[in-house]
C-alpha cells in the first residue's frame, strides 16, 4: 500500500446450517484480522436469522476495531438444499425449476 492510501477491508459471512461465521480480512496483505461466530437457529425464523448475520458481522467488526463504513467489500456463502438423488438445488428463485 502506497503511503497516504487508506487501507481496505473487507468481511466475509459464511451461512450454514448450524452456525454462521463472519471474518474481515485487510483486502492488500489478505491478513484475518478477526472472526465471530453464531449460532444460526434457524427454527426462530428469518428475522432472527437476519439479526444473527448482523451480529456476528458487528462483532467480527468490533474485534477489528473496525466501523461498518470501513469496509469496502462484502461477500456472503449459504448453501442450498439439494433434492434428493438429484444435482439441481430445489429452487432457481430467478429461472424457475429446472428440467
Amino acid at each position: 500500500m502506497a503511503k497516504g492510501e487508506a487501507q481496505r477491508y473487507g468481511l466475509g459471512i459464511d451461512l450454514g446450517g448450524t452456525k454462521i461465521l463472519a471474518g474481515v480480512i485487510d483486502l492488500d496483505t489478505g491478513e484475518v484480522l478477526a472472526t465471530a461466530k453464531k449460532k444460526t437457529k434457524t427454527k426462530q425464523g428469518v428475522g432472527e436469522l437476519l439479526s444473527r448475520l448482523g451480529d456476528a458481522a458487528e462483532e467480527a467488526l468490533a474485534t477489528a476495531n473496525l466501523k461498518t463504513g470501513s469496509v469496502m467489500s462484502v461477500g456472503v456463502a449459504a448453501a442450498g438444499h439439494r433434492r434428493a438423488k438429484s444435482r439441481w438445488p430445489r429452487e432457481y428463485p430467478d429461472r424457475g425449476e429446472p428440467e
